[in-house]
């Protein structure tokens, strides 16, 4: 009575066509959970989770399932008709490729990976598409490390990743502070107002107001000017 109590209190979600493997194994779950073994039962819970778009595509077992294993019948047509084949699995990998890791974690592109592969093991071409994703300087201290254990290795290209950002982002701010262009002072200044009179443009060795203010910077040169090296500002 206790098994019948739960098979009726069991509801499964909906069919997951993008993941017919994974609401299996949760699926197994539930039935283990509840000690439910009756192949009608499990069979019944399953179809009841079909939508009807899912049904359609198993009509004629719905129609006439077989007298025995009818649970193993309708599971083994589900995977067939939604689980990626072999070589749908290896297409999605090498699309990986072209995808790239965009903001996702290390660990998370594993978990991708070792879900299309046999097994979960991972082979030559699937350990160079991991490394080729990753940023070159976290490929570079990953490329010498064996992958027997490649969610450890994952772990630690996520460690790799998270310390990553800051120090790139210092990195850029020193570069444009370093090489931010002289042309920005430029536009920044270029139409500061000349002084009102002339006496207030020229100092006593010649250098124009816009020189002596800005230097090597100034954004105009207003002439007759002594000042060496003023390319940059040419003359107005």
């Amino acid at each position: 009575m206790a098994v019948e109590a739960a098979a009726v209190s069991l509801k499964l979600p909906i069919f997951w066509t993008s993941q017919p493997r994974v609401w299996f194994a949760q699926a197994e779950a539930q039935f283990n959970l509840r000690h439910i073994t009756a192949d009608d039962t499990k069979y019944y819970h399953v179809l009841a989770a079909l939508d009807q778009p899912t049904a359609e595509r198993l009509l004629d077992l719905i129609s006439a399932p077989p007298a025995e294993n009818k649970y193993p019948a309708i599971r083994k047509r589900l995977l067939d008709v939604f689980a990626l084949s072999r070589r749908d699995r290896a297409a999605a990998l090498l699309r990986m490729r072209d995808i790239g890791l965009g903001d996702k974690k290390p660990s998370a592109i594993m978990d991708e990976i070792l879900a299309l592969v046999d097994d979960g093991k991972l082979c030559l071409l699937s350990e160079q598409i991991f490394l080729d994703l990753m940023p070159v300087d976290i490929r570079v201290l990953l490329a010498e490390d064996e992958f027997q254990d490649p969610r450890a290795l994952a772990r630690r290209a996520d460690i790799l990743w998270m310390a990553r950002p800051q120090s790139t982002l210092n990195a850029v701010h020193k570069s444009q502070a370093v090489h931010k262009p002289s042309s920005s002072k430029q536009e920044e200044y270029k139409d500061f107002p000349l002084p009102k009179y002339r006496s207030q443009t020229h100092n006593a060795e010649g250098i124009c107001f816009y020189h002596q203010k800005f230097g090597k910077e100034a954004p105009r040169c207003t002439p007759p000017c002594t000042f060496s090296g003023n390319f940059k500002a040419g003359r107005q």
